[in-house]
């Protein structure tokens, strides 16, 4: 069996240890921003908007343009005709021919929350039992192969305690 005490002086000893040493730190900084980057976000829908009737009713509506950046909302001719017909007649009003020019409706800006703190936890603890499962087997064939104990007493002291029984 090697002494430990001459592994140390060897380079590539130290270097094997200071591998490991930067594993552990490279992956619980990544397992930390994985898990961070799963907190509750709230977003702007981009695609969507809300259109508020003059009699309290909501639709959601999807725009042919819509700025993302200027937060406007550029409704075509047609779409106009067709969210008035709807405020003033309900999802049946697109057959309807009648022109509706003093039905009125605001337009709101829709929000979708991603993420939540559970799954933040679940991530760092799932993502940390992992890295230590993962690490400490390398760190135990690693010495297994070099004949290290690997730990204090190592398994040989465990297995002459079970045989002189």
């Amino acid at each position: 069996m090697k002494h430990q005490g001459n592994l140390s002086e060897k380079m590539w000893w130290r270097a094997l240890k200071a591998v490991y040493v930067l594993a552990w730190l490279a992956s619980l900084t990544l397992v930390g921003l994985l898990s961070y980057m799963q907190h509750p976000v709230t977003s702007e829908d981009l695609y969507n908007i809300r259109i508020v009737c003059d009699n309290k009713k909501t639709y959601k509506f999807e725009p042919k343009k819509l700025d993302s950046i200027l937060h406007k909302v550029y409704f075509t001719d047609s779409e106009k005709e067709y969210l008035k017909k709807l405020c003033a007649y309900g999802n049946d009003g697109t057959n309807l021919t009648v022109s509706v020019l003093n039905t009125n409706f605001k337009t709101e800006r829709l929000y979708n929350n991603y993420g939540s703190w559970e799954s933040v936890l679940l991530y760092a603890v799932v993502g940390f039992a992992f890295i230590f499962v993962v690490l400490e087997a390398i760190k135990s064939i690693l010495l297994y192969i070099l004949g290290i104990p690997l730990y204090k007493g190592g398994l040989k002291y465990l297995v002459e305690i079970v045989n002189s029984k």
